[in-house]
C-alpha cells in the first residue's frame, strides 16, 4: 500500500503535521491504518438541538452562495 509507505518515518520527522480521519465503519480499517493513528475518539449522532444549528448553518453558507451557483449555472454552455 502506497500510503503506508508513505506514512513511514512521519512521527521522526521534525515538522508538525495533522493527520486526522473519519469513518463510519471504524471496524473496516485496516490493522497497518490502525497502527499510524493510535488516538481513537467516538462521537456520537448529534442531538435534535445540535441538528438544527447544522442546517441553520448550511442554509446561510446556501442563501450566500446562491446568486454565485445560479451566475455559474446560467453561464455554462454546452460544448
Amino acid at each position: 500500500m502506497l500510503f503506508s509507505r508513505l506514512w513511514d518515518g512521519l512521527l521522526s520527522a521534525t515538522d508538525r503535521i495533522l493527520v486526522l480521519g473519519a469513518t463510519n465503519r471504524p471496524n473496516d480499517i485496516d490493522s497497518a491504518i490502525l497502527r499510524r493513528m493510535p488516538k481513537r475518539f467516538a462521537i456520537g449522532l448529534p442531538d435534535l438541538g445540535q441538528r438544527a444549528k447544522i442546517l441553520k448553518l448550511v442554509r446561510t453558507f446556501h442563501i450566500l452562495l446562491y446568486p454565485i451557483y445560479s451566475e455559474l449555472s446560467t453561464s455554462y454552455k454546452r460544448c
